[in-house]
């Protein structure tokens, strides 16, 4: 016969863990492009918005428009010099192969928001060599 010891539901406690798990760091997240635009930190602004859009081409013009529009000029000549600096900052962003440009009407950025996990630590990855 096995003979087991069951304590009291009254007096158990559940066993105290040695290991303390320290509080997780409270990360400020990183500001929207929206916001860097109404900032007019356009580099930021552009960048954010390209890492916003799945980093997929997007059209010129249409990026120019979107972040001026979220820049909230007081008037439309505003408006307009704060196209022309984000169009400056294209320009930059470009020569610095920051971002790149397909055709005439089209750029995305060369930015990697995301970290690359090695192949070796992916777990049930079968790679087909050729």
């Amino acid at each position: 016969m096995i003979s087991v010891f069951v304590s009291p539901t009254s007096t158990w406690q559940p066993p105290k863990s040695s290991i303390r798990h320290a509080p997780a760091p409270t990360a400020q997240p990183a500001p929207s492009w929206e916001e860097y635009a109404f900032q007019e930190n356009w580099p930021e602004a552009v960048v954010s918005y390209l890492l916003a859009h799945g980093n997929r081409p997007q059209k010129l013009w249409s990026v120019i428009n979107e972040i001026g529009a979220e820049s909230l000029a007081e008037s439309r000549w505003e408006l307009r010099e704060n196209k022309r600096q984000i169009l400056k900052t294209i320009h930059q962003l470009r020569r610095e192969r920051t971002l790149w440009r397909y055709r005439r009407n089209w750029i995305a950025s060369l930015v990697v928001d995301r970290d690359l996990v090695p192949l070796d630590q992916l777990k049930g990855l079968h790679v087909a060599r050729t």
